[in-house]
C-alpha cells in the first residue's frame, strides 16, 4: 500500500463520528492522489466490467442513464465514446453554438 493508501486507512479505522484530521500538505497531497487513483480504478473497471443485471435496460435518455445506480457505468462509457470521435476527427468542440 503507498503512503496515501496508509493515510486514509488510518482514517477510515477512526469510531468517532465526527472525524477531524491534522494532516501535512504533503501527506494531504498523497491522499488526494490516493482518492484520485481510486476513482481511476472504479471508472477503468466500469469500462470493462460488463453489467450483468437482467432486469436493466438500456436507458432512452440521459436523465434515465443519470437515475440509474449504473450511472458511473454509463459516464464512463460516455466519455469514452466522445474521446473515440474526437480522436477519429469526427468532430471539433466549439465554445458556444451559431445563432439559431
Amino acid at each position: 500500500m503507498d503512503e496515501g493508501g496508509e493515510i486514509l486507512s488510518s482514517i477510515l479505522q477512526s469510531d468517532d463520528e465526527e472525524l477531524e484530521v491534522d494532516i501535512e500538505v504533503m501527506d494531504f497531497l498523497k491522499l488526494i492522489q490516493c482518492l484520485v487513483d481510486a476513482e481511476v480504478a472504479f471508472v477503468n473497471a466500469a469500462l470493462t466490467d460488463p453489467i450483468d443485471d437482467p432486469n436493466e435496460k438500456d436507458p432512452s435518455t440521459l436523465q434515465e442513464a443519470k437515475s440509474s445506480i449504473y450511472w458511473t457505468y454509463w459516464l464512463a462509457a460516455i466519455y469514452e465514446e466522445l474521446e473515440s470521435l474526437k480522436a477519429k476527427g469526427v468532430y471539433n468542440e466549439v465554445n458556444e453554438l451559431p445563432s439559431g
